[in-house]
């Protein structure tokens, strides 16, 4: 699927099969647009493709990389509204003009339509499964149309993460994890928005359409908004070199730590002579060897555990754990001392000072902690200065 996609093979295939039921799916659909049977939909099937492709450049970024698209409640109201090939339809004239313009490799166009059909497939069919006979009408029709828009949304996410995984290169399992902890009410205010289009359209015709249209807009602003504010708090808390939290994360942190304070080991870790690095190979080199320094310590982290750059070369790590298993978590952060990272060819050894202090055995507050952990730090430099100098000496002699 192209020579710059990460390809995992599994994974490969099975988005093989979503871009040929994409294929098929066009097909299917062309076909029974053109039988009589399907003509008194042709007004509601070209006002929902209309919509649809007015509203498809309205595409909001998610941070796991995934998309989320206001225009796609129009898609999911053709699940009570329409036979499934021709509710695939609705998306084909936008999808096109989408795809387009966002990615020029001739299989993005099947993958799509593959993957918006293989959702709108799966909850049609449930909810025709369990819809009683009849016109759509609440509260009969409430669980085929709970059961359809999950099952929508359910092979909807699972599909979106194979692409990303396939392009980001990044474990599917990880992916789909992300994708997951992205639903908020705003998904369920789109589905609910979703079947609110179809009750409208089933009792004032197309007006109920367009008023709909005016409120998906709404929300495409209000989740642009809060995916914006997210992006900005991100950026405000994370170190720009490193990638771990930063200075103002620190302090946040800290506060919270006031608040509910957690058994745990801090330490305060600062790298030896980088200064002596600067000078001698650039700056460029010195600040490799700081993100080295950050990506070999959150390798070894939990997800409980709280790696932030303090400023310069000096890292604090926050790891709780219970009573008892401090000695455990000490061996397990001073791993970074004496490590050797190869930067631009150069080798360098890594040797960093470190102090570490636990909470509760040996502070009554986080800032007697934080206090205990930096003190030691710096007598971990001075031994560190004195075991140097003594090294010149003997090596003079």
């Amino acid at each position: 699927m192209g020579s710059q996609v990460p390809i995992r093979r599994p994974l490969f295939w099975i988005l093989c099969g979503v871009a040929l039921l994409g294929l098929i799916t066009v097909g299917l659909g062309v076909r029974d647009v053109l039988r009589p049977s399907s003509t008194p939909y042709y007004p509601l099937l070209l006002t929902l493709a209309a919509i649809f492709a007015i509203l498809s450049p309205l595409t909001v970024r998610l941070p796991s990389g995934a998309n989320w698209r206001p225009a796609m409640a129009m898609v999911t109201s053709s699940i009570f509204l329409l036979p499934p090939d021709l509710a695939a339809l609705v998306a084909f004239p936008g999808l096109v003009l989408l795809t387009s313009f966002t990615d020029n490799r001739w299989w993005a166009y099947p993958l799509t339509f593959g993957h918006i059909s293989l959702g709108l497939y799966a909850g049609i069919d449930v909810f025709r499964l369990l819809a009683p006979a009849g016109v759509l009408h609440l509260p009969a029709f409430l669980p085929a149309v709970a059961a359809g828009l999950i099952v929508h949304l359910s092979v909807n996410r699972l599909v979106s993460a194979m692409i990303v995984s396939c392009k980001k290169g990044v474990p599917f399992v990880h992916q789909l994890r992300l994708n997951l902890r992205e639903l908020n009410w705003g998904y369920f205010n789109f589905y609910l928005t979703s079947l609110i289009a179809a009750i409208m359209y089933v009792h004032e015709g197309l007006w109920g359409l367009l008023l709909t249209t005016v409120l998906l807009y709404g929300m495409y602003q209000a989740v642009s908004y809060y995916s914006q504010m997210q992006l900005w708090q991100q950026a405000a808390n994370i170190d720009g070199l490193t990638g771990v939290g930063n200075r103002v994360a620190w302090e946040n942190f800290v506060v919270r730590m006031h608040q509910h304070p957690t058994p745990g080991t801090l330490a305060v870790v600062d790298l030896d002579n980088l200064k002596t690095i600067n000078d001698r190979y650039g700056h460029a080199v010195g600040d490799e060897l700081i993100r080295t320094v950050a990506k070999k310590m959150h390798q070894q982290l939990r997800k409980s555990d709280r790696l932030f750059r303090f400023g310069g070369d000096e890292f604090i790590l926050f790891c709780p754990h219970e009573a008892g298993e401090a000695d455990i978590v000490r061996t397990r952060i001073t791993f970074v001392t004496d490590q050797i990272a190869l930067i631009d060819n150069i080798a360098l050894r890594i040797r960093a000072s470190i102090g570490l202090a636990s909470f509760p055995e040996e502070a009554e507050d986080f800032d007697a902690l934080f206090s205990l952990a930096d003190n030691r730090m710096y007598r971990n430099k001075f031994e560190h200065k004195l075991s140097e100098a003594q090294g010149e000496n003997d090596h003079s002699n």
